[in-house]
């Protein structure tokens, strides 16, 4: 599994004073960073071959499948900005997410995915229902345990590798079965964790490209729920930079039956259409 939060582009464009949008990055790597090794031929493995370690090497299908729900607290910075705020995120099965950060001084941003239902909720940036292919995006990703049951959700497709310092990244397009955009994932061909991510994003900026990238993998959780998890996510996109620090990790919480309550000024939005 996969713990991201749901990214809030509209939220980082606000925090630095931007509400351009910028033109998609060169296909591997974020803007300003040198271009990445071209793609070499395919090693001799397949899409699927990756795809079935990288669960195997995160705990194995069983261990993700005996998770019901996760809390994931930390913190979610915007460097540019000089913003650092305290990050909640929560999903349970099967497709349920609220995200809560609490910037001091600033107030706080809310998204979430409540059934069919994507929204968002921020003092800078106000409430707004997420729509499109946007919001098909926000339903994928609230999907728990979408990468470990990645057959049901993507079409996979193996498009070389490439080195990355040092190392033989496996290069790993998903296009998902619900149509959207692919999103290329690049998995360390020693380890088979996932050490990169991008995609053009359809936003309400227009199209974005973002970098994600994975590291500090750690074990969270207590048999049979066993899995490895990255602690550090740095997200680029329009130039700016997230970086989303996890200090807890807990498996199968007790949430209270609000937990993914829709917020007051998103009901009236709904009620309003």
């Amino acid at each position: 599994m996969k713990i991201a939060p749901i990214l809030s582009l509209a939220l980082l464009a606000a925090a630095c004073g931007s509400s351009s949008t910028a033109p998609a990055t060169p296909a591997g790597g974020a803007p300003g960073a040198e271009p990445a090794a071209a793609a070499s031929p395919a090693a001799a493995v397949t899409a699927e071959e990756v795809l079935d370690r990288y669960v195997e090497v995160t705990g194995g299908a069983d261990a993700h499948h005996a998770i019901t729900a996760v809390r994931v607290t930390g913190t979610f910075s915007i460097p540019k900005a000089g913003l650092t705020g305290k990050a909640v995120i929560i999903q349970a099965a099967p497709r349920e997410t609220i995200m809560r950060i609490e910037f001091p001084g600033m107030g706080s941003h809310e998204a979430g995915v409540t059934g069919d239902l994507a929204w968002e909720k921020s003092a800078m940036t106000g409430a707004r229902i997420i729509e499109g292919e946007e919001r098909d995006r926000a339903l994928l990703d609230a999907t728990l345990n979408a990468d470990i049951d990645w057959r049901k959700h993507y079409r996979a497709e193996l498009a070389g590798s490439e080195e990355q310092d040092g190392r033989t990244l496996h290069k790993v397009v998903l296009t998902p079965l619900a149509g959207g955009a692919p999103r290329t994932r690049f998995f360390d061909a020693e380890t088979g964790l996932l050490v990169r991510s991008e995609e053009v994003q359809k936003t309400q900026m227009g199209e974005v490209q973002t970098t994600s990238v994975y590291s500090d993998y750690r074990e969270v959780g207590a048999a049979p729920a066993v899995i490895k998890v990255s602690h550090r996510q740095e997200v680029t996109a329009m130039g700016n930079q997230q970086v989303i620090t996890t200090d807890s990790v807990e498996i199968n919480p007790t949430l209270p039956a609000d937990t993914f309550a829709v917020p007051a000024e998103i009901e009236k939005l709904k009620a309003a259409k």
